[in-house]
């Protein structure tokens, strides 16, 4: 699923919830896209990546909750003003999680059986 509207801003909680064919979501570059609610994308049991837009402000609760093969999640802006603690959580054991400009104190992730997280800015 490509998103290329600059009207639509949020997705709201469970929006694709138990979307088994859902494999892929790019959001356009110049996408105005701003944050996803709670469980946006829980069960989606074939999401395999996601690439977050720059615009992106926030990313709320257990969004990728179940995705059991969600292996890749990228954020392209430094532009986030929140994250719930769980935001990430449906990550498989072994993905990546690439954000960008990441230093010591950016950001604290725990118990989530991420291994690789890489600095889009390199």
């Amino acid at each position: 699923m490509t998103v290329t509207s600059n009207v639509l801003y949020y997705f709201m909680d469970y929006s694709f919830s138990g979307c088994d064919g859902l494999k892929n979501v790019v959001f356009d570059p110049l996408s105005d896209f701003r944050g996803i609610y709670g469980y946006t994308f829980e069960n989606c049991t074939s999401l395999q990546s996601i690439v977050l837009p720059a615009s992106i402000t926030y990313l709320y609760e257990n969004i990728f909750d179940g995705c059991t093969a969600l292996k890749k999640i990228e954020l392209k802006g430094d532009n986030f003003t929140s994250f719930n603690g769980s935001a990430f959580a449906g990550l498989e054991d072994g993905g990546t999680l690439i954000l960008p400009c990441i230093n010591d104190n950016d950001f604290f992730i725990n118990g989530l059986g991420i291994t690789d997280i890489e600095d889009a800015t390199e």
